[in-house]
């Protein structure tokens, strides 16, 4: 069922017993009045028929008087004892539902004034058949009303649908356009094409990424392959066994550390992050540092909200790159402070580099650039992922990497 059905059964639904609520509460306030109106019909003459018994005029002119006077559909019956002696109306009151009633005492007779209610009640049936009918015309009216005014009001969203489906159809980016101005729906439209261009991008950097993946990985593999071949070409002295050996063992090395850092890139979108509140002051004990490394505490205690192993994965690879890339001989400096991590290294060459790019996987800036090229990019996800912020400086000679945070906060 859609969307534009449930709306207007629900509408028809709550139509319906709106309508119905009404015509029941009309029909009884329409009852009440009619018992009211008999009562007060009922008090009027008999206040008359005890003034003129008061007066001594004769019962019978008394009840001739009042029913010219009333003209109301009253029947009057004078009893002498149980005997009815005299009737005035088609037929004599009784009890029930169907009379409203008043007895009166005079001149030893008893008379009984009866309003008719049921006449009332037959033309308060007719009427209420009459305004089900009105009610039912209006009901249909109303609801097909509201399929129309749902259909038109759903109506930008199927264009949306209709757009959205065509885009899906087209290579490229998509974009969608507003199927009208109301305010929702151009901020709804905004937000879908948003949507779009970063699943676009994605897209792309994700294709890009596989392209890549693809080459590093084949690129280790031919060379593993390549040395195992060269080795069993012909029968070698040990010597050259060991070489081929050692060089194939370097190449699974890199295959592993590899394989390892697309394994941990691709976890970090996914894996629950556990936080811990750490003194980045402790977080660089000696002997697991890159040589040269100068690193300035801070004179205060730094704690940061992060997780363990992400914090370990951020500095190690922001250490490896520095480590990699710097002028041969130069220290690395870091310095601690209560808002950021800055790591520092002189790097031999002066050209400006491409530090968006630095940020993606497998980029090394061109040339022949030692690493897997994975490095910024791991340290920039996991800088994402703990809620902080990563910025690159290169100036000419110089590489800066600075992890800004909140001490004591994400």
């Amino acid at each position: 069922m859609t969307l534009r059905w449930r709306l207007t059964g629900l509408t028809s639904l709550l139509l319906a017993a709106l309508l119905s609520l009404g015509l029941w509460g009309l029909q009884h306030w329409a009852t009440a009045q009619s018992y009211r109106r008999g009562q007060e019909i009922l008090q009027a003459a008999g206040n008359r028929i005890r003034l003129g018994v008061a007066d001594k005029l004769s019962l019978h002119e008394l009840i001739q008087e009042e029913i010219k006077i009333s003209k109301q559909p009253l029947s009057i019956a004078l009893y002498d004892g149980n005997s009815l002696v005299e009737l005035i109306g088609h037929e004599p009151p009784s009890d029930g539902d169907n009379w409203e009633l008043l007895t009166l005492e005079a001149h030893n007779r008893r008379v009984v004034l009866g309003f008719p209610i049921y006449q009332a009640k037959d033309a308060l049936r007719r009427q209420a058949h009459f305004l089900a009918w009105i009610g039912g015309l209006v009901w249909a009216a109303l609801s097909l009303t509201t399929y129309w005014v749902v259909g038109q009001t759903l109506k930008p969203i199927e264009t949306l649908a209709r757009q959205l489906e065509q885009a899906a159809d087209k290579p490229g980016p998509a974009q969608i356009a507003a199927p009208s101005q109301d305010g929702e729906l151009t901020h709804l439209t905004a937000t879908i094409n948003k949507l779009l261009g970063q699943l676009h991008q994605r897209s792309a950097r994700r294709e890009q990424f596989h392209v890549a993946v693809s080459h590093e990985l084949r690129t280790p593999l031919q060379a593993l392959l390549g040395h195992l071949e060269l080795a069993l070409l012909r029968p070698r002295p040990v010597e050259e066994y060991q070489t081929a050996l050692q060089e194939c063992k370097n190449q699974t090395v890199r295959l592993t550390q590899l394989i390892e850092a697309l394994l941990l890139l691709n976890r970090l979108d996914y894996a629950p992050m556990e936080a811990d509140t750490i003194d980045l002051n402790e977080c660089f004990p000696e002997g697991s540092l890159p040589p040269d490394t100068e690193i300035r505490f801070a004179d205060q205690e730094v704690s940061v909200q992060a997780s363990q192993p992400l914090l370990e994965v951020l500095l190690r690879n922001l250490l490896n790159n520095a480590h990699l890339h710097r002028q041969p001989g130069t220290p690395i400096q870091v310095e601690i402070g209560p808002q950021q991590l800055r790591i520092q290294n002189l790097r031999p060459s002066q050209q400006a580099l491409d530090l968006e790019k630095l940020r993606e996987p497998f980029y090394r800036g061109g040339g022949q650039v030692p690493g897997n090229g994975l490095g910024l990019a791991l340290a920039s996800a996991v800088v994402e992922r703990l809620g902080w912020q990563l910025h690159l400086e290169a100036p000419p000679g110089q590489f800066i990497a600075t992890a800004v945070y909140q001490a004591g906060g994400p």
